[in-house]
């Protein structure tokens, strides 16, 4: 049986800009949005993917989506509410770039459509204007079948296991960027599969970023710590970051798996209750150590972020939210008579931690600074984890963070940007240790 055409099957179009700003936001964060449609019920499609044109300011034109739209029930009478799951934007793209690329016995069609507020588009026309969209969009090529193939899943079908696990995989880059002090936002708007394929790591892209293999084994990656037992042949993404001053972040991604099944669980965080005797036998006592440096406000190691399913989102730059314990916390939610649930099974969430937990930005500047983490020379134990990780089928993301200098603080950064972007003068009269603010 041949491939059915693919084709949109709506034009959804947001003249009110406050309404529009709405559905901007929400498109940004959480990934989704819901608007009530004055159109007649009877006329909107239960499900397809929309054409979404959002006219932020009225003097702007609009802004162009793609978008998988959802017909929700009815909030009153002749009204009902429509839901967009997952969107692309078409950066760039004008409804009268669109309109001149159209052929010219469309036109007058095209522009009838812009006067509503939603229209079913006939097959043909959907076609049609689906296939231009592929011209003038084609980097977007790979987007588009995403958001195809999310419309051709059964109902109850769920994420595969490599979609899955490149949700947690991103999830832990987003969190690697903060810690590191780039911008996620900017690096997740690079990423493209590669014909719709995941790949075996998520990092694989990122092609504005990637080291690709050839580069990466001429630059030795087993003279980063731990690496010296990982085969070659099992790195499956390495990136190089910069920050404005130079400052590089690497980010290796190994496994073992082939692609087709699941790779496991990114040891960034860890969620399967298996792991637990394997992170047991890896901790050891630490020697204290007289060192200011290799203080610690606890000598936990190793942390679990504890969330809701992880779905892949390609166009929510988000982190998913979650609640950040160390192993030490987890043993005693494991043993402890509060997390028993009336059926007998254990029962972890915000009602059971009862806020003792870490927020992400709380975890992410104990890490930043230091006061969380491995004391010493930890070169020995990380070489034990990656190795035992990757033998039991375990991806692992590793981030090595080449900053030789501190890191400068929030308040620090904000004396930068007014440097440059006020004062304009990289000399001005001011020490850049002293962490008070100039006002």
């Amino acid at each position: 049986m041949p491939d059915q055409p693919k084709l949109l099957s709506a034009i959804l179009n947001i003249r009110n800009s406050r309404v529009a700003q709405r559905i901007t936001d929400s498109i940004e964060q959480p990934g989704s949005f819901t608007h009530v449609s004055d159109a007649d019920p009877s006329h909107i499609a239960s499900k397809g993917i929309a054409l979404l044109c959002l006219t932020v300011e009225n003097e702007m034109p609009p802004v162009l989506y793609l978008s998988f739209l959802v017909k929700n029930n009815r909030v009153a009478t002749g009204q009902v509410r429509v839901k967009g799951v997952r969107t692309v934007e078409l950066d760039g793209l004008t409804t009268e770039r669109l309109l001149e690329a159209l052929p010219a016995a469309l036109h007058d069609r095209f522009q009838n459509y812009l006067q509503e507020d939603y229209r079913q588009f006939s097959p043909k026309f959907g076609e049609q204007v689906y296939e231009t969209l592929l011209v003038l969009k084609p980097e977007l090529a790979a987007d588009f079948e995403d958001l195809f193939g999310f419309l051709d899943r059964k109902p109850g079908d769920g994420p595969t296991a490599r979609e899955q696990d490149a949700a947690v995989e991103k999830d832990a880059l987003g969190l690697t960027l903060d810690i590191f002090g780039i911008d996620r936002n900017d690096v997740y708007r690079s990423w493209r599969a590669k014909g719709g394929d995941l790949g075996h790591s998520f990092l694989s892209g990122l092609t504005e970023f990637a080291v690709y293999e050839d580069d990466a084994l001429a630059k030795d990656l087993h003279t980063f710590p731990g690496f010296s037992a990982v085969p070659k042949h099992n790195i499956t993404g390495v990136v190089e970051f910069e920050s404005e001053d130079g400052e590089r972040l690497t980010v290796i991604n190994a496994n073992r798996k082939p692609q087709e099944k699941a790779m496991g669980i990114d040891l960034i965080y860890f969620h399967r209750r298996y792991c637990l005797q394997r992170l047991r036998n890896f901790i050891e006592e630490e020697i204290p150590n007289p060192s200011l440096r290799d203080y610690r406000l606890s000598p936990s190691t190793l942390f679990f972020k504890l969330c809701k399913k992880i779905e892949l989102k390609r166009n929510d730059h988000s982190l998913a939210a979650g609640m950040y314990i160390s192993l030490e916390q987890w043993e005693h939610l494991l043993n402890d008579g509060s997390t028993i649930g009336k059926k007998g099974g254990r029962q972890f969430g915000y009602h059971t931690l009862k806020k003792r937990y870490l927020h992400k930005e709380t975890f992410v500047d104990l890490v930043r600074s230091g006061l969380i983490g491995t004391s010493g020379d930890a070169t020995t134990k990380i070489a034990a984890f990656i190795e035992d990780s990757i033998k039991h089928g375990h991806s692992v993301m590793y981030a090595i963070d080449e900053r030789l200098g501190e890191p400068l603080s929030r308040k620090q950064n904000i004396r930068r940007r007014i440097e440059d972007d006020i004062l304009g003068n990289p000399e001005a009269d001011f020490d850049i240790e002293d962490d008070d603010l100039p006002f």
